[in-house]
């Protein structure tokens, strides 16, 4: 189990990160993960973790986080944008211990914070047409209607008047790291 923790917080944070967060990484990851039975499907992980994130996830290993005694669903990440997201508007289920908040720190310590990602509207045809089984109509304009939880984040998209589906969700298929996203074209 130490590889895999290893190797979750080795893709969510840098191994220059303080070892006291890296243990913080390790123990969300690790619940996480128990939460889930045990499977590490869907998990992302990067391979040949360096020493010192192996010791601070062995020095915590098999600590975890518990709500009403059983495992939390500690998602987690390195950054979340300037706030975290309500349950409902991820996972559409409601868990009492997963509101949004402000996370202040995030544009001081999160290199990525800000960054824009622009996909040619062929890409982002070819990515929901492949992924979805629809044909979109000729007007990009269309595509995607968001639904805005209330942190920010997508909580669903329709995605030209065809198919509904959440913002976690289309935000995979077009390789966004957060589902904190706007849609613009042109």
């Amino acid at each position: 189990m130490v590889d895999i923790i290893s190797q979750i917080v080795y893709n969510e944070m840098s191994s220059s990160m303080h070892p006291e967060a890296m243990k913080a990484q390790a123990v969300a990851a690790y619940t996480y993960i128990q939460f889930y039975g045990g499977k590490v499907s869907g998990v992302a992980l990067k391979a040949n973790p360096p020493q010192n994130v192996v010791d601070a996830v062995s020095s915590v290993l098999g600590q975890a986080l518990y709500y009403n005694g059983n495992y939390a669903l500690t998602v987690y990440g390195a950054s979340s944008g300037g706030a975290t997201a309500n349950a409902t508007d991820i996972f559409g289920t409601q868990y009492d211990y997963l509101v949004s908040v402000p996370s202040e720190y995030d544009a001081d310590y999160d290199p990525y914070y800000g960054e824009v990602t622009y996909l040619s509207t062929d890409e982002v045809r070819s990515r929901i047409q492949s992924a979805y089984g629809i044909q979109l109509s000729s007007n990009p304009a269309n595509w995607l209607q968001l639904e805005l939880g209330d942190s920010g984040f997508v909580r669903s998209v329709n995605i030209d008047g065809q198919k509904k589906v959440s913002g976690y969700s289309l935000r995979g298929i077009l390789g966004l790291k957060s589902a904190r996203f706007a849609y613009i074209c042109g």
